[in-house]
């Protein structure tokens, strides 16, 4: 057993239902790693935005706006909003090294990045110690 491995999780272990913390983790770090989530984000321009000739993608968004209403584009952005939990476990299941968990050796909590090394539920620090962090 490596040093570190108390201190990463590995991904694939996530329980079927997680919990909120874990969630809002995956959210705020890896949201672009799942799928879909470029289109969600186009279905969510088309809806929103004019579309600007300067965006590189500008012809896809007008596509968009011709073929959908508004309604249709929010509902498709929020439908890939809502299949994130069960997208996000299908993900990790196929490619768990591209989602490290770092968790409290401590606690056990989930930390506020990968590179994290302090916990923010209960204040334990392991600064040096996360592999993920390069040091300087």
């Amino acid at each position: 057993m490596r040093a570190w491995d108390s201190y990463l999780a590995p991904a694939a272990n996530v329980m079927v239902q997680m919990d909120k913390k874990l969630l809002r983790y995956l959210r705020k770090n890896f949201l672009w790693e799942v799928p879909g989530r470029f289109q969600a984000m186009q279905y969510f321009r088309a809806s929103e935005y004019p579309v600007d000739s300067r965006w590189p993608d500008s012809e896809e968004i007008q596509a968009l706006k011709d073929n959908f209403s508004e309604d249709e584009l929010r509902a498709k952005c929020r439908k890939w909003d809502e299949d994130f939990e069960r997208n996000v476990l299908l993900e990790m299941e196929k490619y768990p090294e591209k989602f490290p968990i770092t968790r409290c050796p401590e606690c056990g909590e989930v930390a506020f990045t990968p590179k994290s090394e302090r916990c923010g539920e209960c204040g334990h620090t392991w600064y040096g110690k996360n592999p993920l962090r390069k040091a300087p």
